[in-house]
């Protein structure tokens, strides 16, 4: 495998950053559920160019502390087949590499075709459903790395 392939067993990490103070309900990244468990929500995958960005861990040394920047975030994990295998009306999803010199395991999540492109007034909806999917996917897998609150 050569570093622009991204294989399905493939680990990703994503930082999610500590709730400010003030935080707006609608801005939540994550909470804790009734079980008391920490659960992560759509706005964690919030980006604005709509395609949100992972580390792959096996560039990282599998070490989560690479992606969690500062120590009070959190860091999520996805398995690249999971976040593939989703379907959103007719586009499909895949991760593509993205490094940059101050960081090789940057890899961004896209839509294919690119949601940017459809009519403004389905945008919403499929960005919506791309993120909630993706936070079931990372409901499934748990934190590797839980913020502070």
């Amino acid at each position: 495998m050569n570093n622009n392939d991204i294989g399905n067993n493939e680990l990703l990490y994503r930082r999610v950053k500590k709730h400010g103070q003030n935080i707006h309900p609608n801005d939540l990244r994550y909470r804790q559920n009734e079980l008391g468990d920490l659960e992560v929500l759509p706005m964690a995958f919030y980006d604005n160019k709509n395609e949100p960005s992972v580390d792959r861990a096996c560039i990282h040394n599998n070490d989560p502390s690479k992606t969690q920047g500062d120590f009070v975030n959190g860091v999520i994990k996805l398995l690249a087949g999971d976040v593939r295998n989703m379907e959103i009306d007719y586009h499909r999803i895949d991760i593509r590499p993205d490094p940059t010199d101050e960081n090789p395991a940057h890899s961004r999540i896209i839509m294919i075709p690119n949601v940017n492109i459809v009519p403004s007034d389905r945008q919403k909806g499929l960005r919506q459903k791309f993120r909630e999917n993706l936070a079931l996917i990372a409901n499934q897998l748990g934190w590797i790395i839980e913020p502070e609150f």
